[in-house]
């Protein structure tokens, strides 16, 4: 008769277990559990084998003590049965919480049976979910990817610095607290269940459509995230704080009691009226709002009149024109400092925030739209904006700075001073060195000290923001270099020059 095996033989036996491994394996994650666990597949993760039981290192299995030996191999059982059997000679009992035969019943990925009778043992395979899709473990998820705490869990790439980083149909958004990550497309391809396809606001201008949780929150109510809102709705600034809109339409439908409305780049849908009365709480006025489909409709918004060219803003319901365009969107993780993105930080990440969003109201132009009031000048990424003149030489905004530059439409010969907020890094911002530049780009030195940010243009092309010119030192490439009008326009030991074959001052 067997004698059950001593503890120095169970250390034999159980010691490589000690070790938590991952590897993969024909293109499924292997995983070692620890000591006396076993892989269950329905929950999706390691599990201790019941009392009195120990783990068969050679089927992955929980068994009674004395059929496992220091060998690995199971001990020969009573009545010829096997180790689906019970080990003991006795049917598997259901309420050991592991099922013995587990290891017949699992499945690979693709369906194929895993350590079917017969077959060469091996490790427990994990299944492999894809980029956005349900996990319990980091290990369930793609090389790389994480597994969030979302319902089901959410397999996604951490710290994404663009779409290119993340894998096909997906989005690089700063979407988490702690910074950006990959979230499934959606909009042609449904969602998985306890997920909605979401309209949220995408890099500069733009919206993005990707799969994320929903909450209960209607149309217009309070929320703090968007996952705080149901179905498509998006939680956004308005109505004095956060509250859930739904962008994107008119290709996502507005209720009926809604209408579709121009909201700077976004369009929402915003509640019809006839006086604030009939509004949601903290919308506070009824006010005239150009259609989409053509036209004004009166909706509730957020102040009566709206806010002017170049003042304050929180959100695009703040202004008349319906456009707040963002100069602070987060704040920086390690300082706390406000930031628009990532380049606004020293050495951490900006952590995005819609209750720290601030901006200055604007609206577009261009040749066909000329500013009502202002000038039509060029913005970051080579968007045409209107900014408030400052002949005074003071600004609406106490973000924006009164600086000399180019109007585009229309031109004005010899330049205008308007106000605009100048990121630190970008065209024409301090620096000493070119890491305090964005993207790393020169930091253009003068004779005496500190130099200002200078990137490289296209001359055939130029997109260099407004305040700056594309043009070409002598001996350098061209950049963008600030212009001037006089010398108190230059800074520190630049001086402002007006070659004759570029007809324009500039600060070199």
């Amino acid at each position: 008769m067997r004698q059950p095996p001593s503890a120095a033989r169970l250390a034999r036996v159980l010691w490589p277990l000690l070790l938590l491994l991952a590897s993969t394996c024909a293109g499924d994650k292997v995983v070692t559990c620890l000591a006396n666990q076993v892989y269950d597949a329905g929950k999706g993760a390691c599990v201790s084998c019941p009392a009195g039981q120990v783990v068969d290192p050679a089927r992955h299995v929980c068994v009674r003590p004395d059929a496992a030996d220091s060998s690995g191999e199971v001990a020969p059982q009573p009545d010829g049965l096997g180790p689906a059997d019970g080990l003991d000679g006795t049917a598997p009992d259901a309420s050991d919480g592991v099922d013995q035969a587990g290891a017949k019943d699992q499945t690979t990925p693709d369906g194929a049976p895993l350590d079917a009778p017969g077959d060469a043992p091996g490790p427990d395979l994990i299944p492999q979910s894809p980029s956005g899709g349900p996990c319990s473990m980091d290990a369930h998820c793609p090389s790389g990817e994480s597994c969030l705490d979302w319902p089901s869990g959410y397999c996604a790439l951490l710290g994404c610095g663009s779409d290119e980083d993340c894998a096909p149909e997906a989005h690089c958004i700063p979407l988490l607290e702690n910074g950006a990550a990959c979230f499934q497309a959606c909009g042609d391809r449904p969602c998985r269940e306890g997920y909605a396809c979401k309209q949220v606001p995408f890099g500069l201008d733009g919206l993005a459509q990707v799969c994320h949780p929903f909450g209960a929150a209607d149309l217009f109510a309070p929320c703090a995230t968007h996952g705080d809102c149901a179905g498509a709705l998006s939680c956004l600034p308005a109505g004095g704080g956060l509250r859930c809109l739904l962008l994107g339409c008119p290709q996502v439908p507005c209720p009926d009691n809604a209408a579709c409305i121009e909201a700077g780049s976004m369009p929402m849908c915003l509640q019809t009226c006839d006086g604030p009365e009939g509004c949601p709480e903290g919308f506070t006025s009824c006010r005239k709002l150009p259609a989409v489909a053509g036209g004004s409709l009166s909706v509730c918004a957020t102040l009566a009149g709206g806010l002017g060219l170049g003042e304050t803003c929180h959100g695009d319901l703040d202004c008349s024109s319906t456009f707040c365009l963002a100069h602070q969107r987060g704040a920086c993780s390690d300082d706390g400092a406000a930031c628009f993105d990532d380049l606004g930080c020293k050495a951490s990440v900006c952590l995005y925030s819609a209750a720290l969003f601030e901006g200055t109201c604007t609206d577009t132009c261009g040749p066909e739209k000329l500013c009502s009031t202002g000038l039509c000048v060029g913005g970051s990424g080579g968007a045409t904006v209107c900014v408030p003149m400052c002949n005074t030489g003071t600004c609406p905004s106490a973000a924006q700075s009164c600086v000399f530059g180019d109007t585009l439409y229309p031109p004005a010969p010899g330049g205008r001073f308007g106000c605009i907020h100048r990121r630190p890094g970008s065209a024409g911002m301090p620096c000493q060195k070119a890491s305090d530049c964005d993207n790393k780009t020169t930091c253009l030195l003068s004779n005496s000290g500190p130099g200002y940010c200078a990137p490289p243009c296209d001359v055939y092309a130029p997109e260099c923001p407004f305040g700056t010119t594309c043009f070409k030192p002598t001996g350098d490439t061209h950049r963008c270099i600030l212009r001037c009008k006089t010398q108190a326009d230059c800074p520190q030991g630049f001086t402002c020059q007006t070659p004759t074959w570029a007809g324009v001052g500039v600060c070199v």
